[in-house]
């Protein structure tokens, strides 16, 4: 499902390095761990990027995680 909401705004590559990236952050044991992931793949961090985690975060937030939406979308700040 997420990904046909994305594909409308993005290429099907561009839309697995965004889950591959959020997959990545999710899997950080400290804020720093993915503040250094997110400067690793700055190239991907555009509009389309924040979209996808706020989508992720929502689908967290409607699975009762949260904590772990709120920490995603805290990483946009």
């Amino acid at each position: 499902m997420l990904k046909s909401q994305l594909a409308s705004h993005m290429d099907e590559t561009r839309i697995q390095t965004y889950l591959n990236t959020i997959a990545d952050l999710l899997r950080c044991a400290t804020h720093a761990e993915a503040m250094d992931i997110l400067a690793e793949d700055k190239e991907w961090i555009d509009e389309g990027f924040l979209i996808a985690l706020e989508q992720v975060a929502g689908n967290m937030a409607n699975q009762s995680r949260q904590l772990t939406a709120d920490w995603l979308l805290n990483l946009k700040n």
